[in-house]
């Protein structure tokens, strides 16, 4: 064998080397995004729950949270505020899990539930009028999401919230 053809055999080695180190980088690359998506998602939901623990847990926050979607007029003043705020942060929350479960490509039978839990309060009277106050303070693709998923339109103009 001469130095030409051994060294022919050389580069095609080398050149199956490069091939299969870089197919393992872009596996690894794979595993790894996936990992951070898997872990990113799994913060997002614990930090859902853990607002729905609050929820559970103070007595008087979880009454008034059920009277306004009931019947926001029946609150006073500051059952009111603290409503709206409770259900502003648990709204992001929500928010946000649907929008990164879109940009992680997350099987949707994981955020099932939690989709399940907002369509019920969000056929409430009281979510059919803060809705309309409150849509502007959130993303476009969140508010066409609530549209077509929780069947909330806007209907008139947006008022503060």
């Amino acid at each position: 064998m001469n130095w030409d053809a051994f060294g022919a055999i050389a580069e095609a080695v080398g050149a199956i080397g490069v091939v299969a180190s870089l197919f393992y980088l872009g596996r690894q690359l794979h595993q790894n995004s996936k990992s951070i998506s898997e872990e990113v998602f799994q913060n997002l939901l614990r930090d859902y729950h853990g607002a729905l623990d609050h929820l559970i847990s103070d007595r008087d926050l979880n009454r008034i949270w059920y009277l306004g979607f009931r019947d926001f007029d029946a609150m006073d003043a500051d059952e009111r505020r603290l409503w709206i705020t409770q259900v502003h942060a648990n709204f992001r929350r929500y928010e946000n899990i649907i929008l990164r479960s879109r940009q992680y490509d997350v099987n949707e039978s994981v955020i099932n539930g939690i989709q399940n839990q907002w369509q019920a309060l969000l056929k409430q009277p009281g979510a059919k009028k803060w809705w309309p106050r409150a849509y502007v303070a959130y993303s476009n693709e969140f508010v066409n999401f609530v549209a077509q998923r929780h069947d909330l339109h806007i209907e008139g103009e947006p008022n503060d919230a």
